[in-house]
């Protein structure tokens, strides 16, 4: 069967396009946490002591850092885009000094870490 140049041409562009539509359809972590009330000696923590969280992701829990992330006290809350694959988060508070990290927890972004296919394919008669 013999394609025409105009249906190989329009099977190229759009294969190009799904590839930028997969990639722009990247998943996000949703992150929220409760704000310390009190320091490890147990005094309470006074309202605008808490200076930031600071949060960090990895692949596996007590791997390397991917990624961190420093948001402003009083907020909670952050949104990380992540890949493909499984994450392990963990926060960080500070005020004077930073505190120890939560307990890690894990994520998965629900997409497959599936290669791109080859490029540059080509075709030769056999000797």
């Amino acid at each position: 069967m013999r394609l025409s140049l105009m249906a190989l041409c329009t099977a190229a562009m759009l294969f190009a396009l799904s590839g930028v539509l997969a990639q722009a359809a990247t998943p996000s972590a949703a992150l929220s946490w409760t704000a310390p009330t009190t320091y490890t000696d147990g005094s309470p923590i006074i309202s605008g002591e808490l200076k930031t969280y600071t949060v960090e992701w990895r692949r596996s829990a007590g791997g390397a850092l991917v990624g961190s992330l420093i948001v402003n006290a009083p907020a909670v809350t952050a949104t990380v885009p992540v890949a493909c694959g499984v994450y392990v988060f963990d926060v960080i508070a500070t005020a004077v000094i930073a505190s120890g990290a939560t307990n890690p927890v894990s994520f998965d972004s629900g997409v497959a870490c599936t290669p791109n296919p080859p490029t540059g394919l080509k075709v030769s008669k056999a000797s």
